[in-house]
Parts: structure tokens; C-alpha cells; sequence
């Protein structure tokens, strides 16, 4: 049973071993909870619920503590703002994901990095399909670190909203564009036009075959939907950067049903979009993907928090898609559209 904290002081978090991957740079909040390895992390807010929900559509921010466990145990309260955001969730959800907004000031006391926004995916609904959901979908951003090549990171987190629910809820931490942006040192693009020719061609590749062997379809080259570019640095391309998996086949939501434009019936039928791929391009990402195949594997073995019958969904998914790479006659059929 959780209860409420008081609000301590800030210098309970000066003592900290901040373990950042640059000594010279300052961990982001995000960061530390990603960091920590023993547990789960349990995030306190403590705002008008029943408002926040009622006004989820409108995405106006409200009033909220956000209280966490510090690196010595002790319990750090800091004011802050919490808004809904998304779009379908938003809708559909009765938990929509949030976004907090911290201030500044309090994190340049903690000597952690003054990046203030933190993006949580919530699990939908109160109940054991919303448990699972949450789970599928952390699990697809895992699998996609794997192929790459940049992925926005997420961290698993228990969430207890206010003191109505005493019971802390399943979610998970997405890292914020800012700091996803500071973490590879390059512009992302976010909307307009882009040209296929400014666009790392094997880096795309990998993502047209991530999202088929996940059977989402819920994504859109024309107008970026579910999809960024960033150029890091160092790079002369763009790289795609794919998100928000709810709709994937592999998820499985209730409310997720194809675009009339896909040409498919539900969201778990397989669909292939990458348009213009060669033979040869097809035995590349056939090479790749069976270099990573038994990672891929074994994070879904891995993977805690879902039971054996949904684990076998995945695998069996895998199975499909991996004999589909192996068979030439299937690769040229499903994969090679010149």
C-alpha cells in the first residue's frame, strides 16, 4: 500500500553516484530511472485524477507532485505539471499517456540535466488486458534497439495517481525528443516532406521489415505519421525512427483497426510496405536480420513481465518471418517489389 509523501529537501539527492555515461555531463532524470536495475520504479503523482481524465481531450496542464525514491532510498517530492497527450489513447483510453513537465531549477538542484519533460506511456484500462497491452508494446520497443539503428529508449515504471488508486499501475518512460535529440547530437524532423534521396537507405530498409515482422502498418512516409528523421552526427542521412507500436498486430489493441488504404481486414494480417526494394536489397536485410535473429529470440524469452502464451505469439511471429527470409521463393514474393 502506498500512501503520500511529504515534500523533503533537495540536498537528500546531492550525494548521489549519478553514474552518467559522460563524468562531464550531468544525468537526466530519465536516465536515472532507466539506471536503476534492482527494481521497478515507483513515481508518485499526486494530482486532481478524476480532472485530469475528464479533460484528457483537451491536453490542458494541471497542478501535480511527482515523488520518486532517490539513490539513498529516501523519498524526493518536487512540483510539477502533468498534462494527456496523443492522440488515439487520448480517445480510447481511460488511462491516456501523460507528459510532465518539471521545472528547471529544481532539477539543476539535484545536479541532474535541466532537460524538464518526461513522457509516460500508460497502461489503457485498469484491469489484466491493460496490463499485458503496456507489456507487448515496451517489449516492441526492445526488439526494435535490437535492428536499429537509433531507437528512442524506454524504461518500465509503476505510476500510483493520486490516492483514489492505491494500487500503482503499469507504465512506461519514452524518452522526450529533447534529450533523444542531445543523445545523438542531431536535428530530428518531425514533419514536412522528405525526399527519398535524403534518406540512409539501409537504415530504412531495416525499418520497412521491423514494422512487417510486427505487423504495423500504422506508420506514413508522406506525412511522417508515427515516424521522425534524425541526422547525428556524423551523418550525411536521415535515419528513421519509428514509434508508438499500439497499433501492431503484435500488440493487439481492441481499438486498433487498419487504415482503408492498407487493404487488410486486421491489424495482425501481415502487410509489406517498403516500395521499390531490389532482389539484392532484400538478401541484404535477409543477411542482417538473421544476424540478430537470435537476440531478437532471447529478448523475448527474457521478457518478464508477459506470460508463455503470449510469448509464443511473438515467437511464433518470428518463426513466420524468419522462414519467409530464409525461402528464397517467399523473399522474392513478399520482399522485392522493383
Amino acid at each position: 500500500m502506498c500512501r503520500r509523501y511529504p515534500v523533503l529537501l533537495f540536498f537528500l539527492f546531492l550525494s548521489m553516484n549519478l553514474k552518467a555515461q559522460d563524468p562531464t555531463t550531468p544525468q537526466s532524470l530519465f536516465q536515472y530511472f532507466s539506471g536503476i536495475t534492482d527494481s521497478i520504479p515507483l513515481l508518485v503523482l499526486d494530482t486532481d485524477v478524476r480532472n485530469l481524465i475528464k479533460l484528457k481531450r483537451k491536453e490542458n496542464y494541471q497542478p501535480t507532485s511527482f515523488t520518486f525514491r532517490g539513490p539513498d532510498g529516501e523519498w524526493i517530492s518536487l512540483m510539477a505539471k502533468v498534462r494527456a497527450r496523443g492522440n488515439m489513447r487520448k480517445q480510447v483510453c481511460y488511462f491516456p499517456p501523460l507528459k510532465i513537465n518539471l521545472k528547471t531549477k529544481d532539477l539543476e538542484k539535484l545536479q541532474l540535466d535541466q532537460l524538464d519533460k518526461l513522457k509516460l506511456v500508460f497502461q489503457c484500462w485498469d484491469n489484466k488486458r491493460g496490463y499485458e497491452l503496456i507489456h507487448r508494446e515496451q517489449l516492441l520497443y526492445r526488439l526494435h534497439e535490437i535492428i536499429g539503428p537509433v531507437s528512442y529508449k524506454t524504461t518500465l515504471v509503476r505510476v500510483q495517481l493520486g490516492d483514489k488508486y492505491e494500487e500503482p499501475h503499469y507504465a512506461f518512460l519514452i524518452e522526450e525528443e529533447s534529450e533523444f535529440k542531445q543523445r545523438l547530437n542531431g536535428p530530428i524532423v518531425e514533419k514536412g516532406h522528405v525526399r527519398t534521396s535524403m534518406i540512409d537507405r539501409e537504415a530504412y530498409l531495416r525499418m520497412c521489415f521491423f514494422q512487417y515482422l510486427i505487423l504495423n502498418t500504422d506508420w506514413y512516409m508522406h506525412n511522417l505519421h508515427n515516424l521522425e528523421f534524425i541526422m547525428p552526427e556524423g551523418k550525411d542521412k536521415l535515419l528513421p525512427v519509428p514509434y508508438d507500436f499500439d497499433y501492431a498486430g503484435l500488440v493487439d489493441a481492441s481499438y486498433a483497426v487498419p487504415h482503408s488504404s492498407r487493404n487488410i481486414k486486421d491489424v495482425k494480417e501481415p502487410c509489406y510496405l517498403c516500395k521499390s526494394v531490389t532482389e539484392e536489397e532484400a538478401l541484404r536485410m535477409a543477411t542482417f536480420f538473421q544476424e540478430k535473429k537470435s537476440a531478437l529470440y532471447q529478448t523475448v524469452q527474457d521478457y518478464p513481465y508477459l506470460d508463455e502464451k503470449v510469448k509464443s505469439i511473438f515467437t511464433d511471429r518470428l518463426d513466420t518471418f524468419f522462414k519467409e527470409l530464409e525461402n528464397e521463393r517467399s523473399l522474392k514474393r513478399v520482399f522485392v517489389n522493383e
